[in-house]
């Protein structure tokens, strides 16, 4: 297993900060969110996505994925209204336009999400022919996406293990749309890795590492959920993906550093160091 962290507590400091936290750290992998200030999608430029890879690589930290803002931006794959639709579109190629320039391998998308009082059956079929079309994009650039569930309150096409199969499955995105699980999300409903193995038979492709009561995305070891037990259950199954840290509530965005050190300390703590580079 490899262990990364983001820069999703870190949007009140520049995204140098982050790097040279990191690097500080001796951090080797890092999930790179995609939103304002440190990477807006429809900000950047060829030259400027070159520059902050070049940023990357020569702080020792190697981008496993990019994560575009995709909840509480206007960003919707399955809406109902064409525009929106259009503008999600053309905004998640730009980010797989990103990873590939920036040589990132892999970009996590979303379901996207219908209105509540409209049987979720439409909005399961945009969602679908989306992910199957960005799959396809993503196929011509080099670079896979990682399905992602959510929670009851930013999507009703995909909360629980089987839900997403069923999706990922209708999507039709074949080795270019791979699901992952946020450990977070699946204590909400009621589940763990092992429900996600159950119902997919494989491991994730990739998997959030936060904490929760649930609910929080909370640094491993300020919430409820038995986070090591679920690694130890990814050790027994010998994974060989990516763990990263998620780490998104309010409480950690004036100490980023700190946060970070904790979150590793966790992980030493309980057996789980990070690999080395």
């Amino acid at each position: 297993m490899k262990f990364a962290l983001g820069n999703f507590w870190y949007p009140l400091y520049p995204f140098e900060r982050f790097l040279s936290d990191m690097q500080r750290l001796d951090v080797k992998y890092v999930e790179v969110w995609a939103g304002a200030p440190h990477l807006y999608l429809c900000d950047e430029t060829p030259a400027t996505l070159r520059a902050k890879a070049a940023a990357m690589r020569a702080a020792g930290l190697t981008a496993v994925c990019l994560t575009p803002e995709q909840c509480a931006y206007p960003v919707n794959i399955a809406a109902e209204e064409p525009a929106a639709r259009r503008r999600s579109m053309e905004y998640l190629r730009l980010a797989i336009d990103a990873a590939a320039e920036m040589n990132i391998p892999k970009v996590l998308v979303t379901p996207g999400q219908g209105y509540r009082d409209r049987p979720p059956a439409e909005a399961f079929s945009r969602s679908a022919e989306a992910l199957h079309e960005l799959s396809g994009y993503g196929r011509q650039r080099g670079v896979g996406l990682l399905l992602e569930h959510l929670t009851a309150a930013t999507t009703n096409l995909a909360i629980t293990c089987a839900q997403l199969k069923t999706l990922a499955e209708a999507a039709e995105g074949g080795a270019w749309l791979q699901p992952m699980a946020d450990l977070d999300m699946l204590a909400q409903v009621g589940e763990g890795l092992g429900d996600f193995m159950a119902a997919f038979g494989h491991c994730p492709a990739h998997v959030h590492l936060v904490d929760g009561m649930p609910g929080g995305h909370l640094v491993p070891g300020e919430g409820v959920i038995d986070l090591a037990g679920q690694l130890r259950l990814l050790e027994a199954w010998g994974y060989q993906g990516c763990v990263s840290l998620e780490i998104m509530h309010e409480r950690y965005l004036l100490q980023p550093g700190r946060t970070a050190a904790r979150a590793l300390c966790w992980l030493r703590e309980n057996g789980f160091a990070p690999a080395p580079g």
